[in-house]
């Protein structure tokens, strides 16, 4: 059973959160604190970046991590990752890097926990796929391993990775796609969601196999996706011959929209939707993955 929220805890989550000083102090009660909320407020956390950003904009790329993987405003941290996208707050290197990280990130990304809360050295991202590779090689017998802390990856960040990276480089559609593949359930699907977020800058070819294959995609929201996107270029109709068949009623019931009679002339007839031409579907030749 789900523990109620404590008013005096969340006030002093408030307080902590909004009094610290330095950016260091911010990092601090992001990982050491374990959070007491769970909220969809993009604003919060974007307003806090924001803050520290003018402080400390040397280090914004890592506090913007620590924001977006933390459980607080998980419920909201595709709003959030947007709006900072579309800020001036990181540099276009610096979102490319997050991307990527969440792209290539098994369930979670590894944060080092600076040497300087215990002494004085640096800071360092770890993918935890990589970490589990070369970790044991690297060090060397005897020395210690470094504190970090494991921040789990959520799936709009995973389709906001795949979104900007395809967005910006349309030729990495296939190293993505295949990402996708090699993911679990949800981490698939959100790549393959951001993948359709973006199908538009890809050669037609491309379009229409990525399209073909997201209507069977495991799991129904990609299905619902790629099939409005199928009514969008071939029409209702086309759209309703596959939906009627999904196997998620929720689609099905949606499929039965498709075809509902237009709002009434003057006159008081219905009109139903044009029937456009359908082209056929010719499959696409395999693309090849990188």
């Amino acid at each position: 059973m789900r523990r109620r929220l404590d008013p005096e805890e969340g006030a002093v989550e408030v307080i902590d959160l909004w009094s610290a000083e330095t950016t260091d102090d911010l990092r601090r009660v992001l990982v050491l604190h374990p959070p007491v909320r769970r909220t969809a407020d993009a604003f919060e956390p974007y307003v806090l970046l924001s803050k520290h950003h003018k402080m400390d904009p040397t280090g914004s790329a890592e506090t913007a991590m620590l924001m977006v993987t933390d459980p607080r405003w998980r419920n909201g941290v595709g709003n959030l990752i947007r709006r900072i996208e579309q800020s001036d707050i990181l540099d276009d290197s610096q979102l490319d890097l997050l991307a990527e990280a969440f792209l290539a990130a098994g369930d979670a990304v590894y944060w080092q926990v600076p040497d300087h809360w215990f002494s004085d050295e640096g800071i360092v991202i770890w993918v935890d796929e990589v970490e589990e590779r070369q970790d044991d090689a690297q060090m060397e017998e005897g020395e210690d391993r470094p504190a970090v802390v494991r921040r789990t990856v959520s799936p709009p960040l995973r389709r906001w990775a795949a979104m900007r990276l395809v967005g910006r480089q349309p030729e990495r559609w296939g190293k993505t796609f295949k990402r996708a593949r090699a993911l679990d359930a949800r981490g698939a699907a959100a790549v393959i969601s951001g993948l359709l977020d973006v199908v538009s800058v890809l050669e037609p070819a491309t379009q229409e196999f990525l399209i073909q294959k997201a209507t069977s995609w495991p799991n129904h929201s990609v299905r619902r996706l790629a099939i409005g996107l199928v009514a969008e270029r071939k029409g209702v109709e086309a759209a309703h011959a596959i939906a009627i068949c999904d196997p998620n009623a929720g689609v099905r019931k949606w499929a039965g929209s498709l075809l509902k009679p237009m709002a009434p002339r003057e006159g008081g007839k219905s009109e139903t939707p044009p029937r456009p031409e359908i082209p056929a579907i010719q499959a696409p030749e395999p693309p090849t993955l990188f």
